[in-house]
């Protein structure tokens, strides 16, 4: 009998019944989130299974970043425009989105953000001035200015 394996951010996983495999992105009580090529989806954890993806061991060519144990280390990419755009994502990939956003925005030394929710029902905005106002690193959002932001955008401060 093998030890079990508990599953992470971060890991592999495969979800059962499929071949589609994916890296866990958050774990919330007994659902992940996981993000493949093509979508994100939560799923119970008892619906995903480890995998364990094999390394070469054969680093492609060198190039200018750092290379350790053969494998890449690469820079952050940088982000140009401090703008998300959100339309067309659902509550759990605009989470996902947005905080890999402000991750970057942050390493590129951005001190504003224009997060672009749309108008609609209105879901999508909640969920994005909700989650800027409890991150440890927004000091302000700003909903209702004129002057920086409409209907359908959200202004926060690093």
């Amino acid at each position: 009998m093998s030890p079990k394996i508990n599953i992470t951010v971060g890991s592999y996983v495969r979800i059962k019944d499929q071949t589609t495999i994916g890296q866990v992105v958050r774990i919330n009580k007994q659902k992940a989130l996981v993000s493949t090529d093509s979508f994100h989806i939560c799923l119970p954890i008892k619906d995903i299974e480890m995998v364990m993806l094999k390394y070469n061991g054969i680093p492609k060519k060198k190039n200018k970043y750092n290379q350790a144990n053969g494998y890449r280390l690469t820079r952050p990419t940088q982000l140009k425009d401090p703008v998300l755009d959100l339309h067309g994502c659902n509550s759990a990939q605009a989470q996902y989105e947005l905080e890999k956003f402000i991750d970057r925005a942050l390493l590129s030394g951005h001190s504003q953000l224009k997060i672009i929710h749309g108008k609609g029902s209105g879901i999508l905005r909640n969920v994005v001035r909700n989650y800027l106002r409890q991150h440890h690193l927004i000091r302000r959002v700003v909903e209702n200015s004129p002057m920086h932001c409409k209907d359908g955008v959200t202004i926060a401060e690093i």
